[in-house]
């Protein structure tokens, strides 16, 4: 029955280091300066300007930003559960 228990010691002592390399594989740098981090880079919009400009974006954003504060305006507020 000793065996039996090493053999188990020897399986959990593999896994746990299976699952530690599989971690530490997907959270290494890739050398661009990120310390890590899991899912696929997307870039994000276009830098603002450097002539002290607005982005080409900027216009459309703050129309839908004033759209959408007036709809959570106009919603109607959850009821709360108020406690005892």
């Amino acid at each position: 029955m000793a065996w039996l228990s090493l053999l188990g010691a020897v399986t959990c002592a593999v896994i746990l280091a299976a699952w530690l390399a599989v971690v530490v594989t997907r959270r290494g740098s890739d050398g661009d300066g990120d310390d890590g981090g899991l899912g696929v880079r997307r870039s994000g919009p276009d830098p603002w300007p450097t002539d002290g400009g607005e982005p080409w974006w900027w216009p459309e954003f703050e129309r839908d930003l004033r759209a959408y504060a007036r709809a959570q305006e106009r919603r109607r507020p959850h009821r709360t559960l108020r406690r005892p």
